[in-house]
């Protein structure tokens, strides 16, 4: 986020400072035609072509910076996808090292996309990404036992967990790396943040969705009967 802030403000600047000259080489033409003065003009015209120079320069400049972004994108979201082929339907000790290392390399990536919309798209992705690697570290999988990641099938007998536990078992360092993305990162900024269910979703819930309408008006009417408790007893707060 912050890089993208900067970003913005040194365009600020460069625009800025581009009106400035722009401004600058017409007055100066315009002093020079009224007065007479050919320096001036002559001068007025060399700041007219150095702007129109420079305005070139620029529009490459921020091209080439778009399309660099956009490559960082499409690196990241193409070793994403390669990384999952390495995790999912297996518990090979290999195979998750190679993948783990996969996904950390689009990781960093990722971290050099500049542009906020493409870094949406990132978001947009990381997303789903980090659903599936949940679920291939087990979540909501009642299925998967510790055997899955030493290595083991589920049904491994003792004798075979004492043979080969040591040396099948997943790397520690690829499941921190699973895991690591898994969660939300520090800092992340919910879209979901500015939206909050109010009284007034009644109304728009009563014709089309009767089901989310009845469980509204007994959610809100909770949350009324709690407050009036509160109110009457503010030092024993309803239990949630």
């Amino acid at each position: 986020m912050l890089s993208f802030i900067f970003a913005r403000q040194r365009w600020n600047f460069v625009v800025g400072f581009m009106i400035l000259l722009v401004a600058g080489a017409l007055t100066f033409v315009a002093v020079g035609v009224v007065s007479g003065n050919s320096a001036l003009a002559g001068l007025g015209s060399v700041l007219a072509a150095v702007a129109a120079i420079s305005a070139t320069i620029l529009v490459q400049i921020r091209r080439d910076e778009v399309e660099q972004s956009k490559f960082f994108l499409e690196k990241a979201l193409e070793g994403f996808r390669t990384s999952l082929q390495f995790f999912e339907g297996n518990n090979d000790r290999v195979r998750w090292i190679a993948g783990a290392r996969i996904l950390e390399h689009s990781r960093r990536l990722a971290a050099s996309i500049s542009e906020p919309a493409h870094m949406n798209v990132y978001e947009m992705h990381r997303e789903d990404m980090r659903d599936r690697i949940a679920r291939v570290l087990g979540y909501d999988n009642p299925s998967r036992t510790a055997n899955f990641f030493l290595g083991l099938s589920a049904d491994a007998g003792p004798e075979e967990m004492r043979r080969d536990r040591q040396v099948r078992r997943l790397d520690h360092s690829s499941l921190c790396a699973l895991l690591d993305f898994s969660e939300f990162p520090r800092g992340y900024v919910d879209p979901l943040a500015e939206h909050r269910l109010t009284e007034s979703d009644l109304q728009r819930t009563r014709r089309n969705f009767p089901a989310l309408h009845h469980y509204l008006a007994d959610y809100f009417n909770e949350m009324r009967r709690r407050a009036e408790i509160r109110a009457r007893h503010p030092d024993h707060p309803p239990s949630l």
